[in-house]
Parts: structure tokens; sequence; C-alpha cells
């Protein structure tokens, strides 16, 4: 499995220097850098000690889609998590790690935010899933090298001590997931006027294809359905 780090506006050279060590500690196989604040000064390069070739071969782009193009699933951390907000219930960062196992994907993709603020809401909504570290609650935020270092460190060690007994096609599950979203997201936009609720069904759609809890079979039935109604509604506007 390839291993992508993207950070999103980093705006610190301490930071960008411990990341890409990190990178080197933990096996990560890319760093990409989506709009950087910062530049590769000597100081990036002297916190990222060995790893500065890592460093000086990390990729730059322009936007978040450009960063995930070629993966095939997506996991982006934010501090803030909302009961209220289908986009702020996030997955603790151990179930996120159990769905990285469940479907074992050829590449994936952490996505981390700005120092400052974080990922923004049409960030988040461009990952596939949404975890959060766990902290003290007198102050939950942790530094972004920090919160790097802890994923990092489960990813790897999950992979290395991988169990591969009951994983789901994991090619299959992300296309059938793709679709099923598609089409909640459809039938929604037939259904509610407001962009809100649209948004909601689609983010919706995403959790109900969690692979920790639906197997190919089930995923399928429920795109079946789904695929039907959408087909009716089609001839129905006809």
């Amino acid at each position: 499995m390839i291993i992508r780090i993207v950070l999103v506006g980093t705006e610190g050279e301490v930071n960008l220097g411990m990341i890409a060590r990190i990178a080197e500690n933990f096996c990560a196989d890319e760093l990409y850098l989506v709009s950087p604040q910062v530049s590769m000064s000597e100081e990036a390069l002297q916190y990222s000690v060995k790893a500065s070739k890592t460093l000086r071969e990390s990729i730059v782009v322009d936007s978040l889609e450009a960063a995930l193009k070629d993966v095939d699933v997506s996991f982006c951390s934010t501090a803030i998590k909302r009961k209220d907000d289908l986009l702020r219930k996030t997955l603790e960062l151990n179930e996120a790690i159990q769905i990285l196992g469940k479907i074992y994907p050829r590449k994936a993709a952490f996505v981390f935010g700005r120092e400052s603020t974080g990922l923004k809401r049409e960030e988040l909504a461009q990952c596939d899933y949404r975890f959060t570290i766990e902290a003290c609650p007198k102050y939950p935020t942790l530094n972004l090298a920090n919160s790097v270092a802890i994923t990092m460190y489960e990813v790897y060690h999950s992979l290395v001590n991988e169990d591969l007994h009951e994983r789901v096609d994991g090619s299959k599950y992300m296309m059938q997931r793709a679709r099923l979203i598609e089409t909640l997201e459809y039938l929604s936009s037939q259904v509610f006027r407001d962009k809100y609720r649209v948004e909601s069904s689609r983010l919706l759609a995403m959790k109900l294809a969690d692979p920790r809890y639906i197997d190919d079979m089930e995923i399928g039935l429920l795109l079946t359905l789904m695929s039907r109604l959408k087909g009716r509604l089609e001839r129905c506007s006809q």
C-alpha cells in the first residue's frame, strides 16, 4: 500500500521539516504540499535532519483535488467535531485505521490542514473520511507535526501487524461507494430544494457505505435499490 501525506496551506518551516522526517520515520511513500505558505528554507531542511531528500522531492500542487487525483481513499484530520453536523461527525483515528485495513487500497492519502485554521469545509468534503485525534478537552487541538506523527505511527503499526482476514474487495468497494454517493445525491436533489439537505444526503451515503459494517452483497443490494429508484424518477420526468 502506498501512503501519501498531504499538507494543505502549511504555514511553518519547523513543522514542514519535522513532517518530512516523520514521513521517513514511518515509511510514508509520498509527501504532497497544497499551496504551502512557506518555502523549503534552511530552517525546514535543518528540522528534516536526514529526511531532507523527502522534503526536496515533495510534490507541490495548487489544490487538494490535484493532491487526491490518483488516490483510492482519503482521510482528513480535523480537531472540530459536532454531533449535529454530518460533515463534523468524525471517526476516531483508530476507526479510520480499521477502515484502511478493511479495504486495503492501492494508494491512501492522509490530509492535514493549516496550523491556524485547519481544513475548510469544502476541503473536508473532498475527503472520503474525516477523523479526529482524541485529546484533553481543555486543549484538544494538536500541533500539526504532532498530529501527523500520531497518525503515521498508527498507520505504520497497523501495516506492520496487518491482518489478512475479513477484507472487502477494495477496488470494488470504492467503485460501489462512489456510485452509491452519486445516486443518493441525485435522488436527494430531486426531492429537496435546499443545498444543505442535498449535501447532507451525500454525507449520509458516505456513512452508509462503511466497510466495517456493510459487506459487498449488502452495498450491492442498496446500490441496486437506489439505482432503480433513480431510473424510475428519470422516466417519470420525461
